[in-house]
C-alpha cells in the first residue's frame, strides 16, 4: 500500500498540469498584422498619432486580453498598445479589406479609433478608448482601408 500512496501526489500534479496547460503555440490564431496610411491625427488610447504609414496588430490571448498595437513599418516603434474587446460582426460589414472605424470628432480635435475590422472575416476589435474621450456624434464615423497585408 505504501508504494501506491506516495506516487499518488506527483501523479495527480501531472494530471493538473495536462489539464491546465496553455494550449500549444500551433493552436492559436496568428496575429492580425495590417498596415493603414493616417491622413490626420488620430487618437489611438491616450496617444495622437500623427499622418504617417503604421502597422496594426491584433495581439490574441487565449485567455480573452486581446490587445491591439500600433508600430511604425518597420516593427521597431510601438506607439500605442491599447485592450481590445473581440467581437463578431454582421456576414454583411465583412469586407476584402480590413479597416480601421474611428469617431470624427469636432474641428480641431484628433478622430478617435474605435474599431479594427479584420479583412474577410466576420471578427473584429473594439478598442479601449480613453476615460476622457465622449463618444461621436451619431454618422460621424469615419474609415481607413489598409494598405498592405503582412500576414
Amino acid at each position: 500500500m505504501r508504494s501506491l500512496v506516495r506516487p499518488l501526489p506527483l501523479a495527480l500534479l501531472a494530471v493538473c498540469a495536462v489539464a491546465f496547460a496553455p494550449p500549444s503555440v500551433a493552436q492559436m490564431p496568428p496575429d492580425e498584422t495590417v498596415g493603414f496610411y493616417v491622413a490626420s491625427p488620430l487618437q489611438v488610447g491616450r496617444v495622437v498619432l500623427e499622418p504617417g504609414a503604421y502597422l496594426v496588430r491584433a495581439v490574441r490571448a487565449e485567455a480573452n486580453e486581446h490587445l491591439v498595437l500600433i508600430t511604425d513599418s518597420a516593427k521597431t516603434t510601438v506607439f500605442a498598445a491599447v485592450l481590445a474587446t473581440p467581437h463578431q460582426i454582421a456576414e454583411s460589414d465583412v469586407r476584402p479589406r480590413s479597416r480601421l472605424l474611428f469617431d470624427d470628432n469636432e474641428s480641431g480635435k484628433p478622430a478617435v479609433l474605435r474599431s479594427f475590422l479584420v479583412a474577410n472575416t466576420a471578427f473584429g476589435y473594439d478598442l479601449e478608448t480613453a476615460a476622457a474621450t465622449p463618444p461621436a456624434v451619431a454618422g460621424r464615423i469615419g474609415t481607413i482601408y489598409e494598405l498592405t497585408a503582412s500576414r
